[in-house]
């Protein structure tokens, strides 16, 4: 459990300090809930004000409720994934523990 700890905290470290991008495998292990939350922020942080030269346009209202619900769907994603992660990390640990066993019961001739 304790190594599980630690390599989530270095993944995170890494996802935070590397720059996503498509080429980037570090960055990108942040989730996949981590450019829906931006997207999510970019939409309610553009300026609904127009200034000289500007070439953005403010949000619509359906684009920001389709970055909503598409963060909301990763979200559960990524609620549900845990657990069959966590299960399947389980299910293996005891399957090879399970061979060890038999292993070592066996009389050497």
């Amino acid at each position: 459990m304790g190594a599980w700890a630690v390599a989530t905290v270095v993944v995170v470290a890494a996802a935070a300090i590397v720059p996503a991008s498509a080429g980037s495998i570090a960055g990108n292990l942040a989730s996949p809930s981590y450019a829906a939350n931006a997207r999510v922020v970019y939409y309610a942080n553009n300026p609904a004000r127009e200034t000289v030269g500007s070439t953005s346009r403010p949000a619509a209202p359906a684009q920001m409720e389709e970055a909503r619900k598409h963060l909301a769907y990763t979200m559960l994603a990524s609620f549900f994934a845990l657990p069959l992660g966590a299960g399947a990390a389980y299910a293996a640990g005891m399957a090879t523990t399970a061979r060890a066993v038999e292993d070592a019961a066996r009389p050497v001739t």
